[in-house]
């Protein structure tokens, strides 16, 4: 090409990276969002959450990793990950594209809806779980210990539930007893509670009161 020809010849167009082909980085960085968000709607409350979490930080290290083998700073990607991990997300999957990924942005969008959708899934298609704890005296006297029910009145799956039982004598506060109880989908149980669990009410004359507290319940 002439000198002058080439100064003024229009810049050529930049070479952009060949998209890697087989990408496994990616189509795991895709499925563990979509496997957290299956375990939130399918498994129990505090396993599902912890399944959830341990998915986020696994996408979180395969986006260190990701962003390392492409040439990045890998730390900026972890931290906005931890920071902002919804908008990040997809906002990533998007930008590997310019260092060589195939386009994932759909899939990924994908992908973090399902997330969104398994934290939502169990409480708006099963129904939250609820329960009802009734405690009553066992016998005439104190020393006879307490019987509660516990009444299983919305969800589909089986609930472990705690609770308090606090006393209140004629001649003051009588302390409280702490029991456990599970109960089937709508079904009742009952569960004893000796006079054993209410150490501090030796010294009850009369029994005016008792009101179930500090109810817990995890369902399964």
């Amino acid at each position: 090409m002439d000198p002058i020809q080439q100064q003024y010849a229009p810049p050529e167009a930049p070479i952009l990276p060949t998209p890697s082909r087989g990408d496994p980085l990616g189509w795991a960085l895709l499925a563990l969002p979509v496997a957290a968000g299956i375990a939130q709607a399918a498994l129990p409350d505090t396993v599902g959450v912890i399944a959830a979490y341990g998915g986020l930080l696994a996408t979180v290290v395969l986006i260190g990793v990701d962003a390392d083998r492409r040439g990045q700073h890998p730390t900026k990607h972890i931290i906005g990950a931890v920071l902002l991990w919804l908008v990040f997300y997809p906002l990533y999957m998007h930008r590997r594209v310019a260092w060589g990924a195939p386009r994932r942005l759909g899939l990924a969008l994908v992908a973090t809806a399902i997330f969104l959708a398994g934290a939502f899934a169990r409480p708006l298609f099963l129904g939250q779980t609820r329960a009802y704890v009734l405690c009553q005296a066992t016998g005439a006297h104190i020393r006879d210990g307490f019987t509660c029910t516990i009444e299983h009145r919305n969800g589909s799956r089986p609930a472990n539930v705690c609770w308090d039982l606090v006393l209140t004598c004629a001649n003051g506060p009588a302390g409280s007893g702490h029991a456990c109880g599970r109960v089937e989908p709508k079904q009742t149980s009952t569960v004893a509670m000796p006079y054993a669990s209410f150490p501090a009410a030796s010294d009850c004359d009369k029994l005016t009161k008792m009101q179930v507290d500090g109810l817990s319940l995890t369902d399964e």
